[in-house]
């Protein structure tokens, strides 16, 4: 059977059968510098093929450290007719390739077997893990170079990013500006009581508090002393608590609209927003997930081929299969079963 990059692998996850897309799941900058990745990106030429090929392999030996313990387990202990893991092709059936220069054959990844060994279990068994492991089938299938399947949207991915960047840089410095206003704001009204109440523009802002309170008749003398250009003198804190009760005392008003303002302020008050690197962080996702670059990989580097790795699991073990990770402390069991109307390990 042939495979084709970009069309359909035949058939969807199913209790048999578990697809997995391939994607770095380490650091490219392991492999490659900030430069060379936007490089790689922008023009899909690849130029040390040795730094790319040991990147893929690391890779896929973290899949297998990662996903074979597991799924041996899983399809292990439920009693299946067969079992099979597809590295190279997403969730919807999608072929999406694990590309790599030169030759990529079974006896290029058995060895990473070994590094399963440590994390898998047998329940009181006389069958041990060698045996377990002799029974686990590799394939690996050349995928059709033709990227007939396959779209080069990367430009268009770059200049999304781009136009979100921007966007993002002018919400981020509006923001940052309303709140550059709005201290200023606090500043002014959180100033002490004696400049607030002996300079003009805040005067006139307590004047019209209490015109605006409909008793502008009653505190007509408040009201002429802040017109007028005669300093207030304001008194310490035990006096200002004493002159703040009684409303014919300036004290009063002042405070009572510095407070008013302080309050009303504080619940406008707004949000920061939270920052966001736009950096050269783009290109890198891009390199990770690998998929959005088939097009300009396949058309930039001839000696690039694509790769789909299949691994037949056992399913007549007749003892219980553990199974753990380096994020796991206590061995764990699993079974292949619907959930959710779709097969997982469960």
């Amino acid at each position: 059977m042939s495979y084709y990059l970009g069309n359909f692998i035949g058939f969807r996850e199913s209790l048999e059968e578990e697809l997995k897309e391939f994607i770095l799941k380490l650091d490219p900058h392991m492999y490659f510098v900030d430069s060379e990745i936007k490089t790689i990106i922008e023009t899909g030429v690849i130029d040390d093929m040795y730094r790319f090929n040991s990147m893929i392999v690391d890779n896929i030996a973290h899949y297998f450290k990662y996903y074979i313990p597991k799924y041996l387990s899983c399809f292990g202990n439920s009693k299946l007719s067969h079992a099979n893991l597809y590295i190279g092709s997403n969730d919807f059936g999608e072929v999406t390739g694990i590309p790599f220069f030169g030759s990529l054959t079974s006896d290029n990844i058995k060895s990473f077997l070994e590094v399963v060994r440590p994390f898998v279990s047998i329940e009181n068994s006389d069958e041990d893990i060698s045996e377990l492991l002799s029974k686990v089938e590799f394939e690996v299938i050349k995928i059709d170079r033709d990227s007939d399947y396959v779209d080069d949207n990367i430009d268009l991915i770059l200049k999304e990013h781009k136009e979100k960047k921007k966007k993002y840089e002018d919400e981020y410095f509006e923001n940052l500006q309303l709140r550059r206003v709005w201290k200023e704001k606090m500043d002014k009204y959180t100033t002490r009581i004696h400049d607030y109440a002996n300079k003009p523009e805040f005067r006139k802002e307590v004047i019209e508090y209490i015109k605006k309170s409909g008793e502008a008749d009653v505190y007509s003398k408040v009201i002429e002393l802040l017109e007028s250009k005669d300093e207030i003198p304001i008194g310490d804190g035990v006096e200002i608590g004493i002159r703040k009760m009684n409303k014919h005392d300036v004290v009063h008003w002042v405070t009572e609209y510095k407070d008013m303002m302080v309050d009303m302020h504080k619940s406008i008050r707004p949000i920061r927003m939270g920052y966001v690197s736009f950096g050269e962080g783009i290109y890198t996702t891009q390199l990770s997930l690998l998929s959005n670059m088939r097009y300009r990989f396949l058309n930039n580097n001839s000696e690039l081929n694509y790769y789909l790795i299949k691994i037949k699991f056992p399913t007549d073990f007749h003892s219980k299969i553990y199974f753990k990770n380096h994020e796991m402390e206590n061995w764990i069991i699993r079974i292949r079963t619907i959930v959710n109307d779709a097969p997982g390990c469960l």
